[in-house]
């Protein structure tokens, strides 16, 4: 559901910009200034894990594990809002590194002591674009003088 042709040109000028956002109506009208648009698009998603573990026995008594973990994603979705002219672009990178060391006491007995370091960096972008022959709002229009997305 988008904004009609008929509200789009009886809007004032200050108002414009927001409803000319959305994507062009190309199904029928709605009533109450609304239209169908009908689209096909992809949400791109990228979901990646690459780890490797070390295993070392010091001696009968010790042995010393290490494991590293590095799992980028990235995703692009069309219309988080509702309005299918906005993309939002998530990108994450989390890494992890643990080490452990074993002492065995008896046979049935151990002792373990474990460190690990984890690091989840997250960014979030947010875009308008022209699908279905929308006009994204202008820079002027949404932030003040010297100011920019």
């Amino acid at each position: 559901m988008v904004p009609d042709a008929t509200s789009r040109q009886q809007a004032p000028a200050t108002t414009k910009p927001y409803l000319n956002a959305y994507p062009i109506p190309n199904g029928s009208e709605l009533g109450s200034g609304t239209a169908q648009f009908n689209g096909s698009y992809s949400n791109p998603f990228s979901l990646d894990a690459y780890s490797i573990r070390v295993d070392h026995d010091i001696n009968s008594k010790f042995s010393l594990f290490a494991r590293y973990n590095y799992s980028p994603s990235d995703s692009n979705v069309r219309g988080p809002f509702g309005a299918l002219s906005t993309t939002e672009l998530l990108s994450t990178s989390v890494h992890t590194f643990t080490v452990a060391l074993t002492e065995s006491i008896t046979p049935h007995i151990s002792n373990e002591v474990r460190a690990n370091y984890s690091n989840d960096r997250v960014s979030s972008r947010f875009r308008l674009d022209s699908f279905g022959k929308a006009v994204p709002v202008p820079d002027s229009v949404l932030f003040p003088s010297g100011f920019s997305s």
